[in-house]
């Protein structure tokens, strides 16, 4: 008889200590999705395998040439498509994030380098002009 009880004790016991897990994990999942905790954790597991500026161009479907106001539009629509608020995938949505910020870079980048290198080039012939001159 007294087995009888402790086993039901514990049977009581687990099913009260498992609700109380599933309610606490669904709690955590609702705490994360409302402070943006799931946003920021997805864009970092992306930005983790750095993307090539050619997959984001893949991503954004455009070419090197595309007209970087064709980019942001795309961008802007890829980005809404994927808002989880809207029933979208928010790994989606932290790839085209991840797209947009490394175009970016790569903008930001070919416009410094002719600056650049033309500050090199006129070094290198300023000093080439005053080795010729003596």
């Amino acid at each position: 008889m007294a087995s009888k009880i402790v086993a039901q004790l514990i049977i009581y016991g687990g099913q009260f200590l498992l609700r109380g897990l599933a309610e606490a994990y669904r709690q955590a999942l609702a705490n994360a999705q409302s402070t943006g905790a799931a946003q920021s954790a997805a864009a970092n597991a992306v930005r983790r395998g750095r993307m090539t500026v050619e997959e984001a161009y893949r991503i954004v479907g455009a070419t090197p040439g595309t007209s970087p106001e064709h980019i942001a539009e795309r961008l802007r629509r890829l980005y809404t498509l994927n808002d989880p608020k809207n029933g979208g995938s928010l790994y989606l949505q932290a790839k085209v994030y991840t797209a947009q910020r490394t175009l970016e870079e790569a903008l930001k980048r070919s416009f410094e380098l002719p600056l650049e290198d033309k500050g090199d080039s006129a070094k290198h012939h300023t000093a080439s002009q005053q080795g010729s001159e003596r």
